[in-house]
């Protein structure tokens, strides 16, 4: 096991290249004690006794981190580590990828998700100091799938589509995130197979709410996650939620008792639906015959809050509040397009997971930059561009760890002024058509077969091949003379 004072140095300099310091206006989000209790934790967790060798648990995720970060690949991992050793005076490490990607396969799972949950809670805390819609904290949840290397062991964890053959996809997985909306942190995240029981974004989430929404919060859905269970989930932990009312629910309006003057603000009964299969009987007859939610309308949509006072929330600062959901949909598209988690490389379910988990975790910590530099600068981290703050990191990120002293502050409030001045542009209700004008290549055909060796050595194949592309060259060639 590494010693303390080793620990909690090689956490420091990585925590330098995020700005967590202890520094004047700098405000360290992360304390090296906890995370050096974390790490120790995950030594003893290794099937192995740890030697004194380079590809220590810190090492190894400290390089996967930076290896996400800059959407690089195994070696440019290694060199990152190769760079570290460097720096602190050591011989630079083999380049051979080979014991840091064993390294990575022992390092364990849970590490990796404690760490994702704490950086989102520490940076939700931070957040909550400075900004509050009327002193609550508003959490976002929503749902996405992800591709990853069509392996025989991520097709059995996670298969592909069903409309698909065989061999012609790719394994699908579903995952679950729950965010928050001032800090646009990563709370906790939840991964399944895309299809199958139990696999929906439903039940995914509820395996994540007792610990991310606490009592007190407000919690912002969609209309698919508006139903009489959340409801009484959220009136039982005293958590109140808002979302529109989903299509297929009949609203009578002269059914409810009126709010007011307002026609169209009643407050409602929902009654207790049959039982769903994933409820246990015994759970199903705890639960309340009918729950009291409100129902308004306006500009001609309907929402469903428990949020019942209508002169403490009146509809249009709701409808307002609403529509600052949309964050976890551009949150969810920052991590798979930004962050290139679209398609996951990794070869076993285990190591997909921990690439989401690396991912997410490089994702907390982008986001604690703009944090920073919003507290500084008194501007809402919402409103700063992501993609520079990531740009910043990967730039800046060897500068800081060479930095020391005066010229470390000097340079640490110059990063945050450039993270500072990205300021976003306000686009209310921009509508822009779903097309495209760049054409999809035509250069290759569209694979309808399983590919296997012999299909390669067939003769008819390969002329038919052949044939195909002397077809695709003439019309290019004629193109051209024209």
């Amino acid at each position: 096991m590494l010693s303390q004072n080793r620990l909690a140095g090689q956490i420091n300099r990585f925590k330098k290249q995020f700005l967590q310091l202890s520094q004047t206006d700098i405000v360290d989000l992360l304390d090296t004690e906890v995370l050096c209790k974390m790490f120790e934790k995950a030594e003893e967790e290794l099937p192995h006794v740890l030697r004194n060798r380079i590809w220590t648990p810190v090492v190894t995720l400290f390089a996967f981190i930076k290896q996400k970060l800059i959407h690089g690949g195994c070696s440019d991992a290694v060199t990152f580590v190769q760079a570290e050793r460097v720096r602190a005076g050591l011989e630079a490490c083999s380049s051979n990828t080979s014991g840091y990607c064993q390294a990575r396969q022992q390092l364990p799972e849970t590490l990796l998700w404690d760490l994702v949950r704490y950086t989102g809670q520490q940076l939700e805390d931070a957040s909550q100091m400075h900004w509050r819609w009327r002193g609550r904290a508003v959490k976002l949840a929503d749902g996405s799938t992800v591709q990853m290397s069509d392996t025989p062991a991520n097709q059995k964890a996670y298969p592909q589509e069903s409309n698909q053959k065989e061999g012609l996809g790719f394994p699908l997985a579903r995952i679950e995130v729950i965010a928050s909306l001032n800090g646009g942190a990563v709370l906790d995240c939840s991964i399944g197979p895309y299809a199958g029981k139990g696999t929906g974004e439903t039940a995914l989430l509820r395996k994540m709410l007792p610990g991310s929404i606490q009592a007190g919060d407000i919690w912002l859905t969609d209309s698919y996650y508006e139903s009489f269970w959340h409801a009484t989930y959220a009136l039982e932990h005293g958590i109140d939620i808002l979302s529109p009312a989903r299509s297929s629910r009949k609203i009578n309006w002269t059914d409810g008792v009126q709010q007011g003057n307002e026609y169209y603000d009643r407050l409602f009964q929902l009654k207790k639906p049959v039982r769903p299969e994933w409820m246990m009987p015994e759970e199903y007859n705890r639960q309340p015959e009918s729950v009291t939610v409100r129902i308004f309308r306006i500009y001609g949509k309907n929402y469903v809050t428990t949020m019942l006072n209508p002169r403490q929330y009146r509809k249009n600062a709701l409808r307002k509040l609403y529509k600052q959901r949309w964050h976890i949909e551009v949150d969810l598209r920052f991590i798979k397009c930004v962050m290139q988690m679209e398609f996951l490389y990794c070869k076993t379910p285990e190591m997909v997971r921990k690439e989401i988990a690396a991912t997410l975790l490089a994702y907390n910590l982008t986001r604690m930059l703009m944090v920073q530099a919003g507290i500084k600068y008194g501007a809402w981290p919402r409103n700063l561009s992501f993609s520079k703050a990531l740009a910043v990191l990967q730039e800046f990120g060897g500068d800081l760890l060479k930095a020391s002293g005066e010229e470390l502050l000097s340079l640490v409030i110059k990063v945050l002024k450039i993270v500072a001045s990205a300021k976003l542009f306000k686009r209310n209700g921009r509508v822009v058509p779903r097309d495209i004008k760049r054409r999809p290549s035509k250069k290759y055909p569209y694979r309808n077969t399983k590919r296997t060796s012999k299909s390669l050595e067939n003769p008819c194949k390969q002329n038919l091949y052949r044939d195909w592309f002397r077809k695709i060259s003439g019309r290019e060639m004629c193109a051209t003379l024209s």
